[in-house]
C-alpha cells in the first residue's frame, strides 16, 4: 500500500525514527510520566470512580490498571464521560484523559510531524495534567 504513496512512506518513516530516538534519549521521564498516569487512574477510581462507575464498569478499569495498559484504557474510560460530568466529578477525569491523551501523543506515531521537541512539550503537558488534579503523584 506503501508503494503508491512514497511520500506518505518517508513521513511515516520519519515520524518512527522520531519516536524511537524520543524514547531513547527520554526514556527515565517517560516511565515516570507512565507510571504518574496510572498511579492517578488508580486514585480516580479509587475516589470518583467508585461514587459514579458500576462494579463491573470498575473491574475492566482496575484490569487495564493492573496491566498497566494505558492504550486501552484511555479509549475505555474516554467513553465513561458522562457519569463523571453528571455527577460533578469531571475535572480530575478529564485531567487524567488530557494528560494519558498527551503521554500517548508523545510516544507513539498517530502525528506525522511530532519531532522530539513537540514531544517533549506534550510529555511536559501531560505531567502538568497530573499535577492539576493529582498533586506529586509520583510512583512507587
Amino acid at each position: 500500500m506503501w508503494g503508491a504513496f512514497p511520500l506518505e512512506k518517508a513521513m511515516s518513516n520519519f515520524n518512527m525514527t522520531e519516536r524511537d530516538v524520543f524514547l531513547t534519549n527520554y526514556c527515565a521521564v517517560i516511565n515516570t510520566t507512565k507510571n504518574r498516569i496510572m498511579l492517578a487512574a488508580r486514585v480516580l477510581m479509587d475516589t470518583d470512580g467508585n461514587m459514579v462507575l458500576t462494579q463491573e464498569e470498575r473491574t475492566v478499569a482496575d484490569r487495564f490498571i493492573a496491566a498497566d495498559d494505558l492504550d486501552r484504557l484511555l479509549p475505555w474510560l474516554r467513553h465513561k464521560a458522562v457519569p463523571f460530568c453528571v455527577n460533578g466529578r469531571s475535572s480530575a477525569y478529564w485531567d487524567w484523559i488530557d494528560a494519558a491523551g498527551f503521554y500517548l501523543d508523545a510516544t507513539g506515531t498517530q502525528w506525522q510531524f511530532m519531532t522530539t521537541a513537540k514531544r517533549r512539550i506534550s510529555l511536559d503537558w501531560a505531567n502538568d495534567k497530573i499535577s492539576d488534579s493529582f498533586g506529586s503523584a509520583k510512583a512507587a
